[in-house]
């Protein structure tokens, strides 16, 4: 069984989304849907594991070895484990359940609802009863190495999302209040970006007075190499270097400011953040935008930016009071 999108952890700890579904309709009538597809997988598995409890009970426990039940029981796994679960979609996850043994019946499920980066992915915790009753629920207070500050922007951020208190997980001991955040808008090309990513980098640099580490998140894998370009050509002037992160692969070293695309960043964790072009990650994910900045946010522990193409939309007007437009004065 594959299902049309899902997460691959990547061995350096980065959660990448890999096979995203088109949300565009079939070319054809006679074709199937990727959503559709996904149904007839779970409706296979959910009737062949009928009819192998049918066994079990009335045929002394003899079992089906070759077809189609054969193959579910192929698959069937002693513990399934599911990591970035929220950005799976019900069905998804109920085809995963299925093929969890029935004898341990072991499926654990992890993930944060505001870090959610598909649309069809989990959207509350209520939506696990669709899957099968009785998942037991556990939240986790991660002590992430963030400032007080980053905790509060990510709260309202995620408020900003929809989600409700008991569904925003965040650290509960913090070591400091920290900076507060910073954000510009009317930055409308690379060369405006980059001068500007370059100023704040200054800053960190001369606040922290050591090497630390610092990604550009961009709303697409086709910016990350010109802008890592443009901010290369920059940074030299203070010994630092930028480096393109082509398909979130972690290159170059700790001292260098790495360029992601956003998608790729997840289960990563840096001292500073740049999140760049806000404003578009709007406009292309109206329902998503609050989910993408949440997760950038809780990336960084000390120090986040943000730009804007144009001006700050009114979306995330009310986040004023959390940034200022500088750290040094």
């Amino acid at each position: 069984m594959a299902c049309v999108s899902r997460s691959h952890k990547r061995s350096d700890g980065s959660t990448q989304l890999i096979n995203a579904a088109d949300k565009s309709a079939p070319a054809k009538p006679s074709d199937i849907f990727w959503n559709e597809l996904d149904l007839v997988v779970l409706a296979a598995l959910q009737i062949a594991n009928e009819l192998l409890g049918h066994y079990r009970r009335h045929e002394h426990g003899s079992l089906p070895e070759g077809g189609l039940l054969g193959r579910v029981r192929a698959m069937q796994r002693a513990q399934v484990v599911i990591d970035e679960a929220t950005d799976f979609s019900r069905v998804q996850l109920a085809s995963m359940h299925e093929i969890s043994h029935p004898i341990s019946s072991s499926f654990f499920l992890c993930g944060d609802i505001n870090q959610r980066l598909t649309s069809w992915g989990l959207k509350s915790n209520e939506a696990l009863d669709w899957i099968t009753k009785g998942i037991e629920r556990k939240s986790i207070t991660v002590s992430y190495r963030q400032s007080q500050r980053l905790v509060d922007l990510a709260k309202d951020v995620a408020s900003l999302g929809g989600s409700q208190d008991e569904d925003i997980i965040l650290p509960d001991r913090l070591d400091a209040e920290g900076l507060s955040p910073v954000w510009q808008d009317t930055l409308s090309d690379f060369d405006q970006v980059s001068n500007w990513l370059t100023n704040r980098i200054h800053e960190i640099d001369r606040m922290l007075q050591r090497s630390t580490t610092i990604p550009v998140l961009m709303n697409e894998e086709a910016e990350v190499e010109p802008l890592a370009v443009a901010l290369n050509d920059r940074l030299e002037e203070i010994s630092l270097s930028a480096v393109a992160c082509k398909d979130g692969k972690v290159v170059g070293n700790d001292r260098d400011v790495r360029v992601f695309d956003i998608r790729h960043i997840k289960g990563l964790e840096f001292e500073a953040v740049f999140f760049v072009g806000l404003d578009e990650t709007i406009t292309k994910h109206p329902d998503l935008f609050a989910k993408f900045l949440y997760v950038g946010a809780t990336r960084a522990a000390t120090c986040l930016g943000v730009t804007f193409t144009e001006s700050i939309p009114k979306e995330v007007a009310n986040l004023a009071s959390h940034f200022q437009k500088v750290w040094l004065i």
